[in-house]
């Protein structure tokens, strides 16, 4: 499956890497929640250009178990996605310290922590 970034992030990436498909993609030049720099080229997704499509489709059909490998690895990207619970934590954590550096909210480390209880 290709995905590649148009004026901002690829937004088929996330649903790509949760498919049992092998994502192909140009090198990623936007970063969203989903940690599109964490990713490595040829481990998570197949890096691939304007010169290289063809051979490299032909390379993953012949070599269908490195195709599986990149295609699980994405999964284990995906996965830390999938708990709601820590997301909500980092959700709220990600709001206090924008109210916090903006000014609207003071806080402090203890204030924080009691959230968590």
């Amino acid at each position: 499956m290709i995905s590649l970034e148009g004026n901002d992030v690829a937004t088929n990436l996330k649903w790509a890497m949760s498919s049992n498909s092998l994502v192909l993609s140009t090198k990623m030049t936007c970063e969203t929640w989903f940690m599109e720099g964490k990713l490595k080229a040829n481990e998570h997704f197949v890096l691939i250009d304007n010169e290289n499509l063809l051979d490299t489709i032909n390379y993953f059909k012949q070599h269908p178990k490195q195709a599986i490998e990149i295609i699980n690895n994405a999964h284990h990207h995906i996965n830390q996605f999938l708990n709601r619970k820590k997301e909500f934590h980092i959700g709220i954590l990600v709001l206090a310290k924008y109210f916090y550096y903006s000014n609207q909210l003071e806080i402090n480390q203890k204030e924080i922590l009691q959230i968590f209880q």
